[in-house]
């Protein structure tokens, strides 16, 4: 299963704070410090919803995270689609 955990962290506290505590979880495949609401997005992968209850318990746990909100994936169009780099609005071939 795919999901997508977005992150509230407590005042003051900086996503660089959480780092090296989030990489320690291995369902977690990335880590997004973003603009908006949430302060992360975690894009996660397990065998069970049980298993992402558990991991929002964990999350909860750490220090300076004060709240969690999961989006599960119900199916995938696509994945790892390459990204075409441009060099600006005017690109000539």
């Amino acid at each position: 299963m795919t999901a997508f955990i977005s992150v509230w962290l407590e005042n003051g506290q900086h996503c660089r704070d959480l780092d090296v505590s989030l990489a320690a979880f291995p369902e977690i495949e990335e880590i997004h410090s973003v603009a908006g609401e949430t302060d992360l997005l975690l894009k996660i992968r397990v065998r069970s919803t049980a298993a992402i209850e558990d991991l929002n318990f964990r999350l909860k746990c750490l220090p300076g995270i004060w709240r969690t909100s999961t989006l599960v994936v119900l199916s995938t169009c696509f994945e790892a689609r390459p990204v075409a780099v441009s060099n600006g609005l005017h690109d000539k071939e």
